[in-house]
């Protein structure tokens, strides 16, 4: 993690009039968020924010209406317009930006509430759709999470089932009619739903994006960091 960052700071201090980018990618629950808040910290002379692409992603509303619900996460649940406009605002150095929110446990865009993003010095971009084609040429640094299937699943299957869990107190939250549910019966459900959607996701769209990285973070099965590997980025 030290040359990742020691490479950002160095590019940073090379550049002017804008922040620099960062686009961090990999599976559904291989821990981007945390990686990109470990990275934020390794870079404490730097003032940083982290951008999720959730909230491009479009409203459930409209994913139902263009049959999109269970393609969640794949690239044509995503607002590409937006989340390249976005980008492109932030090369050209406007602050502040406007960024849409998520509200995971309404598993729901906010819509008309955005956030604010000053722009600073560094803006990691993470989620999985960071690294497509449409949006991969942007950033001035690329990161891919990697860790093994196996160890991917059971990191989803286990938050799947903490959603639940915390749902129970929450009649608010998108997983209420969830939270009852026995532990076989959850890990039926969530093994159900990667083989069926994330796997596929990953398969077509999210590996494909490891060749674009520049930086290839390997996890443990017990999310250590186990390497960061630099490699020649695909263009």
């Amino acid at each position: 993690m030290r040359e990742l960052a020691d490479v950002i700071a160095a590019r940073k201090a090379a550049l002017s009039g804008r922040p620099l980018l960062v686009g961090l990618t990999g599976p559904v629950s291989v821990g981007k968020t945390t990686i990109a808040n470990e990275l934020a910290a390794a870079l404490p002379g730097l003032r940083v924010s982290i951008v999720s692409t959730d909230g491009f992603l479009l409203p459930n509303a409209e994913l139902d209406r263009r049959s999109l619900s269970m393609k969640k996460g794949f690239p044509e649940s995503f607002d590409t317009a937006r989340l390249n406009r976005f980008l492109d605002e932030a090369r050209a150095g406007v602050t502040p930006l406007r960024v849409p929110v998520y509200d995971h446990l309404a598993y729901d865009v906010v819509v008309g509430d955005d956030a604010t993003v000053e722009s600073g010095d560094v803006i990691i971009v993470e989620g999985v759709n960071a690294l497509l084609p449409a949006h991969a040429t942007a950033y001035d640094v690329t990161v891919y999470v990697h860790a093994d299937d196996a160890a991917v699943v059971e990191w989803f299957c286990a938050r799947l089932a903490q959603l639940f869990k915390e749902a129970a107190g929450d009649p608010s939250s998108f997983y209420a009619p969830f939270a009852a549910w026995p532990d076989d019966q959850v890990r039926q459900f969530a093994q159900g739903a990667w083989d069926g959607i994330n796997a596929v996701n990953l398969e077509e769209h999210i590996r494909p994006a490891r060749p674009r990285a520049e930086f290839v973070i390997e996890k443990g099965p017990d999310h250590a960091i186990r390497a960061v590997a630099r490699q020649t980025p695909l263009r």
